[in-house]
């Protein structure tokens, strides 16, 4: 949900082979693209997208040759500005922005090195980014250190007065909602 007038939206022209994200300034404005997957490189493909509340910015993910590892980018909507943040881990996917666009909470799963060898598919995590920091800084939020199987994330309710934690193991699923 967005905080502004902002919208943003997909389209598909029959000639091209990818969604193409766009945004409006408000509903009778003229869209504009934001990312166009077309004009990339074959195997590049968009993983993901999530714009702040007040649409000022979008984060996105890119993966290269199935790989289904997006790396995700912060981009200035306005502009088309890449931003120099960076985040933790591999198959990141943003989850929600924090309403004074301050940061916001993404999940990840840990890179080789960082867990026991071969177990790097295993301990996803959410975490917390601040904008305009190293992602050696992030924080992560939620988590399991004892199974490694489980999955993560993390997102503001609408009125952004809660935060919503959720794990997932197979048929198990347990969600948290905190102030």
């Amino acid at each position: 949900m967005l905080d502004g007038e902002r919208l943003f939206y997909w389209t598909k022209k029959k000639e091209d082979e990818k969604w193409v994200y766009m945004t409006k300034v408000t509903e009778d404005a003229e869209g504009v693209v934001v990312l166009n997957p077309n004009e990339w490189d074959d195997t590049e493909t968009l993983g993901g997208t999530n714009p702040s509340r007040d649409g000022q910015y979008v984060a996105y993910g890119v993966a290269h040759g199935g790989d289904e590892n997006p790396v995700v980018q912060i981009m200035v909507t306005e502009t088309g500005e890449l931003l120099p943040d960076t985040l933790r881990g591999w198959k990141q996917s943003v989850g929600s922005w924090l309403s004074d666009n301050e940061g916001f909470y993404y999940t990840c799963k840990p890179v080789e090195g960082e867990v026991p060898e071969d177990e790097h598919e295993y301990w996803h995590s959410a975490w917390y980014h601040k904008l305009g920091t190293d992602a050696s800084e992030d924080r992560k939020v939620f988590g399991d250190d004892e199974v490694k199987e489980t999955w993560h994330g993390a997102w503001l309710s609408e009125s952004t007065e809660y935060t919503v934690y959720y794990r997932g193991l197979f048929n198990a699923n347990n969600l948290q909602v905190r102030l």
